[in-house]
Parts: structure tokens; C-alpha cells; sequence
């Protein structure tokens, strides 16, 4: 079950998400406007922030994340969706593939 902390979290880091795609795609075609430079760093480090918090709270949100400063393997150790965990990244844990 999720709590309202994790739900402010996803919406935090699906909102960072969809700005730092943006302005990638903005930044493509706009490469010399400091402003827009500046402000993806910014949303890129409120995501990172957040993600971590996530991490942290809740477990990783993508196998990426799973070993970082922790000097161990989390991602199989953690809840599946299955189990009462969560998987809203679209990256499934190992042992859930159907083929």
C-alpha cells in the first residue's frame, strides 16, 4: 500500500522526469541558452534528490539505483508488486520475466 509520502515522491519525480526530457529536447536545438542549461541542472538535481529520498524510503526505482553507495545488491531483495512492493518505474525485477 502506498503512502501519501511515496505518492508526493512519484509525482516529484515523474514531474522532474518529464522537465528534464523537455528541455533535453529544448536544449538539442537551443544549445547556447544559459538559462534553460541552468534550469535543467537544477530539475536534473531535484529528480536525483528525490529519487534518492525514494530509494531510501521506499527501495529502488530502477536497477541502476540498486547498488549506489551501498556497496550490496537491494534489487532482488526488496518486495515484489506481487509481495506489497512496488514497481512504477517500468522496469520489472529479475525473476518476473514470462518467457
Amino acid at each position: 500500500m502506498n503512502d501519501n509520502r511515496q505518492d508526493q515522491l512519484m509525482k516529484q519525480i515523474n514531474e522532474a522526469n518529464f522537465s528534464v526530457n523537455d528541455l533535453t529536447l529544448y536544449l538539442d536545438t537551443h544549445p547556447e541558452d544559459q538559462d534553460a542549461l541552468k534550469l535543467f541542472h537544477q530539475t536534473l538535481k531535484q529528480k536525483k534528490e528525490a529519487a534518492q529520498e525514494y530509494e531510501k524510503l521506499y527501495g529502488p526505482l530502477e536497477v541502476c539505483m540498486t547498488s549506489e553507495g551501498t556497496g550490496k545488491w537491494t534489487w532482488g531483495s526488496m518486495p515484489a508488486p506481487w509481495e506489497g512492493g512496488t514497481c512504477q518505474c517500468g522496469t520489472m525485477k529479475s525473476g518476473s520475466n514470462t518467457l
